[in-house]
């Protein structure tokens, strides 16, 4: 079953994410008990191995834990943690082609004999990158 298989008849990438997670949790579960019957029945394994499968159990635990209890309180939906900002109708543009160039106050761009020669006005620079006006770039 190849990866586009995988995601046929899933509605969304959110509920794609809650039946990957619980279906590892499920997994390391079985594994975990497993090691435990191993290591009860036949000897056949160490405490080490089956505290490692608990140890990924409770951790996949805790996230699908957090996933459902979020779910739950519709002030979260929407929200972006504090730093991160939404894209503007500016990025959005660049997303879709538009000239990355335009309506900013500065660029910065690779350093090339042409552009050092057409942007005398420079902001900051490096060896290898500088910072100047747009309007320069387009001469």
């Amino acid at each position: 079953m190849g990866h586009s298989a995988c995601g046929k008849g899933w509605t969304g990438s959110a509920a794609y994410v809650d039946a990957v997670l619980g279906s590892t949790l499920i997994a390391a579960a079985c594994l975990a008990i497993l090691q435990f019957a191993l290591l009860k029945l036949h000897g056949d394994c160490s405490a080490y191995a089956v505290k490692k499968h608990m140890f990924i159990v409770v951790t996949l635990g805790i996230v699908n834990a957090v996933r459902v209890i979020t779910g739950y309180f519709p002030e979260s939906k929407g929200k972006l943690p504090s730093g991160i900002a939404p894209f503007d109708a500016r990025a959005i543009s660049w997303q879709r082609g538009a000239d990355l160039k335009d309506g900013t106050q500065y660029a910065m761009v690779l350093r090339t004999p042409e552009i050092d020669q057409k942007c005398s006005e420079r902001f900051a620079e490096s060896r290898v990158h500088m910072t100047t006006e747009p309007s320069c770039l387009k001469q």
